[in-house]
């Protein structure tokens, strides 16, 4: 009976689907477990390859420490881990690097201990797969503080063929992607991440940071035993800030620890689309919740969801998706202070009819009562009773929910509105403003900036 060959099994497991961003967040990874304060990386670029390594002021490690953390697998993943860490398997370290480097190096220092360092090196596998290193100068300025670890890969064989245009890239990628999968532990003034001496700077899919945002009560789920999972809706009614991301920024976001694992859409919940794109569901797990999750190997992605866990977070989901559709039939006001205004006149309306919902025509609208007979009556019923909801929906991601314009028609209606209220007396900018909470003057702005201009508003 033959066992592994080493070798090979080693070369395989580089392609085992890391890339670049979520390697370096990996070895991320490993540093915050360690307690560390601020984690210093470095990518450089010479010739056509980019070069790394990363340090740490953690508290290091022992030689047996060292050696355990350079084995393939120094962690069963079905013992239950300590919980609050990072780490999963104990492969992050090895299989990240291999995935880029043919030569890993780790050097480590403890308290009160000497400088320790180890190598893996795939062109020269030893019987035991890594080798004692001898510790320069270098690394042991490397290591700042008094405690630490240092990790270098060199022949970086997957990281050749760069332009300098392509290392920017990289760097500016690299520092997205840390600020987003970090922030939270940033944010929290417990680390500091800096790639090529600048610090990063935290990235907030919710931007709490801003008062229009609104952030709904956080709700515990308990799944099975023990499996308490936080989850936070969020709408995000700024809309013109962050109009370019909006549409990518959508859905779920699963974090392991306050690190973010996955940004995971809607799960399959839901199809991602126009009138969603302010929704945005946070889920906290730890790592005592993997299995529940189904967190995978490289934590950049989950394999399944626990079907009363999605049951729950569907129902979480459905409420700030529906206040991201009112947000949107109501672009450019702020939803906290919508309810001190004056109810929105929309054209078309909602109710429930049992457990089934109906759209119909909002015969209290200015602009429709204002033509309103019983001839107009039985024709909105028509309408009513026709629409395309089938086509509507069968084309949800394609379909661009935007509403036809004829603006010369709605700037007719909106001067005769706007004529009627100042006659009885309504200063201008009041009648202005009222007529700015009726569709289409709630959707396109522009027209509420012509009459503003029309009627000497200031």
């Amino acid at each position: 009976m033959r066992g592994i060959n080493l070798e090979n099994f080693l070369e395989s497991s580089r392609d085992i689907g890391y890339s670049l961003n979520n390697a370096i967040a990996d070895l991320v990874d490993n540093s915050i477990d360690a307690k560390a304060n601020s984690i210093k990386i470095y990518l450089s670029f010479e010739g056509d390859q980019l070069g790394f390594y990363i340090v740490d002021d953690g508290q290091g490690m022992t030689n047996e420490e060292l050696q355990n953390a350079m084995e393939l697998s120094c962690a069963n993943p079905n013992e239950e881990r300590k919980k609050g860490t990072l780490g999963k398997y104990g492969l992050g370290l090895k299989l990240s690097s291999f995935a880029f480097a043919r030569i890993l190096s780790v050097t480590s220092k403890a308290e009160g201990e000497k400088v320790y360092s180890y190598e893996w090196n795939l062109d020269n596998i030893t019987k035991y797969g890594f080798s004692t290193r001898d510790v320069t100068e270098n690394d042991r300025l490397k290591i700042f503080s008094n405690t630490g670890t240092l990790v270098e890969w060199r022949n970086c064989d997957k990281l050749s063929n760069y332009s300098e245009n392509d290392y920017h890239e990289t760097l500016a990628s690299l520092s997205k992607h840390l600020g987003l999968t970090f922030g939270r532990l940033i944010q929290d003034k417990s680390l500091n991440i800096l790639l090529n001496d600048v610090l990063i700077d935290p990235k907030d899919p919710f931007y709490v940071s801003e008062s229009s945002t609104i952030t709904y009560p956080t709700i515990p789920l308990t799944i099975g035993k023990d499996a308490t999972i936080e989850v936070t809706a969020y709408v995000i009614a700024n809309l013109k800030k962050h109009k370019e991301s909006m549409l990518e920024e959508q859905g779920f976001y699963i974090y392991r620890n306050k690190r973010l694992i996955e940004k995971a859409g809607w799960l399959g919940l839901f199809k991602a689309n126009e009138v969603s794109k302010l929704a945005r569901v946070r889920v906290d797990i730890s790592n005592l919740h993997d299995k529940v999750v189904g967190v995978n190997i490289n934590k950049t992605s989950i394999n399944k969801v626990n079907p009363i866990l999605k049951s729950s977070l569907k129902k979480t989901a459905e409420t700030a998706r529906e206040k991201s559709l009112e947000y949107y039939r109501v672009k450019g006001k702020v939803l906290k202070k919508l309810k001190k205004e004056k109810s929105q006149e929309h054209v078309w309306l909602i109710k429930k009819i049992g457990n089934k919902k109906k759209l119909y025509i909002n015969t209290n609208h200015p602009i429709i009562n204002s033509t309103l007979s019983k001839e107009t009556k039985k024709t909105f019923k028509l309408l009513e009773d026709s629409i395309p909801l089938e086509t509507i929906l069968s084309f949800e991601k394609e379909f661009d929910f935007e509403i036809g314009k004829n603006n010369s028609l709605y700037l007719e209606f909106g001067r005769r509105i706007m004529d009627e209220k100042i006659n009885r007396g309504i200063p201008k900018i009041e009648a202005l403003s009222e007529l700015s909470i009726i569709e289409p003057f709630s959707i396109e702005e522009s027209l509420i900036e012509i009459l503003r201009e029309e009627y000497d508003i200031g």
